[in-house]
């Protein structure tokens, strides 16, 4: 199923709250995005309840759709490992 998602930006104005703009529209499979989360969370241990989740999102920019997103722990997402991440994404065609 997939389902629309806006990407905002937020805009400061003098001494208000950041304000929310729409600037573009996607697609993505939300089955999809919380089944790779919830996959990810099944291999946590319980003493890394706490653990910072952050995630890499990968898409068709032409026709705004987001094909994958790939989570991991924040401590992994450096950048020798991002670097392998993409030319393997690069090789494999995406």
């Amino acid at each position: 199923m997939s389902k629309a998602v806006a990407i905002v930006g937020a805009q400061m104005a003098a001494s208000q709250a950041p304000v929310s703009e729409v600037k573009e529209l996607w697609f993505i499979d939300v089955q999809a995005l919380f089944q790779n989360y919830a996959n990810l969370r099944s291999f946590a241990k319980t003493d890394e309840a706490q653990t910072t989740i952050g995630g890499l999102v990968f898409g068709r920019k032409a026709r705004k759709q987001v094909i994958h997103v790939f989570f991991a722990y924040a401590e992994d997402l450096i950048d020798s490992n991002l670097q392998f991440l993409l030319s393997s994404l690069s090789a494999g065609g995406f």
